[in-house]
């Protein structure tokens, strides 16, 4: 499991477009890809806002139930997302 804080970039994470500054009303996307491997990751659509609700040891992935294009904010823990990895992948 990786993860990418969103106000500094860590080693090894890189940015295709923009900065860290996220700005109110504007929506984001991030994805995983492996230049490896050429594994993707399905994205995660985020805004500022719905940043204030990730707190510290959560994940934030959106689940799809057709209605809604970006999903719906799912905040998991470590060992939830873990169970979800091993369903997935």
């Amino acid at each position: 499991m990786a993860s990418l804080d969103l106000e500094k970039i860590s080693s090894g994470w890189s940015l295709a477009k923009g900065d860290l500054n996220l700005r109110e009303g504007q929506k984001y996307v991030a994805g995983a890809y492996n230049a490896k491997t050429h594994v993707r990751m399905a994205d995660v659509t985020f805004t500022k806002e719905s940043t204030k609700q990730i707190t510290t040891g959560r994940i934030l992935v959106q689940d799809y139930d057709g209605q809604r294009p970006d999903g719906v904010d799912v905040l998991l823990s470590a060992t939830e997302f873990s169970a979800r990895a091993q369903r997935y992948c």
